[in-house]
């Protein structure tokens, strides 16, 4: 038994790695730790729980190498990340009773869609400033922001790279700009979801503090990566997983 338990605290700590170098290109890490943690003994309720602490632990990962890089003042990231934070607090209550598999095609088709415009598109290879955006986009923003917050509410497959093109086109900021903002929204929805669920004590703490050491260290590793690459680098990583991700949730989920 301790042996097994040692084998898949090691295992939920290569997957938290692994996942969250690549969510931190796309988004969409929940779709490889969710399940990893289910495979691995964690009912339904308790990987989403668990999830979301590891989620929370990997975004203090980025902060060192993405703090300073966003450059539009205060005003609009603390929009955007407060109606995220607000709309990932109720999604719950929202989604349980709508059927995910409308969900799921819903969001393959947005991310294949996505995937095409981004890579044709300039946008996200240039950073702005603040007196670049309008008010229209921002109000845009910070409502798409909402929306994207309560999907992730409940589970959210899909939801970080979501908020991403959101922030691209809404706000045109490049694909650093984009990590940074998509960072600090994810820190605080994610610790908001955290303490709800560590009120409830349904957060499986054995799977839970590998998943955050590993998540950690692959979001530390993999935004030191994408910083020194720079946006062209992220953004074609972005573009060919969410091509594959919106393919998958079409045809295979």
């Amino acid at each position: 038994m301790i042996f097994a338990d040692l084998f898949s605290q090691f295992i939920i700590l290569v997957t938290g790695f692994a996942a969250m170098i690549y969510a931190t290109f796309t988004g969409g890490g929940a779709l490889i730790i969710v399940p990893a943690l289910i495979f691995l003994g964690a009912g339904p309720v308790a990987a989403v729980a668990t999830n979301r602490f590891g989620i929370l632990i990997a975004s203090f990962g980025r902060l060192p190498k993405i703090y300073g890089k966003l450059n539009i003042g205060k005003k609009i990231p603390a929009l955007i990340v407060g109606a995220h934070t607000i709309g990932s607090a109720i999604g719950a209550w929202i989604l349980l009773s709508i059927p995910q598999d409308f969900f799921y095609a819903l969001l393959g088709v947005i991310l294949i869609v996505g995937a095409i415009i981004t890579y044709f598109s300039k946008k996200g290879s240039v950073a702005v400033k603040k007196h670049e955006i309008s008010k229209n986009n921002v109000f845009i923003a910070t409502v798409i922001s909402l929306i994207i917050g309560i999907y992730r509410g409940f589970f959210g497959p899909g939801s970080g790279t979501l908020m991403r093109f959101n922030l691209i086109y809404f706000l045109s900021l490049d694909f650093v700009q984009t990590l940074s903002l998509a960072t600090y929204s994810s820190l605080f929805s994610s610790l908001s979801a955290a303490a709800i669920f560590l009120n409830a004590g349904i957060i499986d703490f054995a799977l839970g503090i590998p998943l955050a050491i590993g998540a950690f260290a692959g979001s530390f590793i993999g935004t030191k990566i994408a910083v020194e690459k720079g946006n062209e680098f992220i953004k074609n990583i972005f573009v060919a997983f969410s091509m594959i991700l919106g393919v998958y949730f079409v045809f295979f989920r």
